[in-house]
């Protein structure tokens, strides 16, 4: 994956740097992991969860996109489930597991 770089103006360029590796990272893990575990792999580090996260991940989906890529659709919309619960992984593990509980109704 491509670098990307979002710059905090209190933060310096090489702190930035590392965060934004550290969130390709976990995107990476995220599209790699069994359906279901997501929340569990954000819970592994909660430091993570927040808008610079969801910034990275919109990116990173525009630019799977603009590659054909199959997931882009997917790394967006949980970028949007994430920024929907306010970065709050209680929150999000409770409607991600009532998502997943109503698709295997049907």
């Amino acid at each position: 994956m491509g670098k990307i770089r979002v710059l905090s103006p209190t933060r310096c360029a090489a702190m930035d740097e590392q965060r934004v590796q550290a969130y390709l990272s976990l995107i990476q893990q995220l599209l790699n992991c069994a359906s279901g575990e997501e929340v569990a792999i954000l819970s592994a580090h909660p430091e993570l969860v927040d808008e610079g996260l969801v910034q990275v991940m919109r990116a990173e989906a525009e630019k799977m996109a603009e590659r054909g890529e199959g997931n882009a659709g997917w790394v967006r919309n949980f970028a949007g489930k994430i920024a929907g619960v306010n970065y709050s992984l209680p929150r999000l593990q409770t409607n991600f597991f009532y998502i997943l509980e109503h698709l295997s109704l049907r």
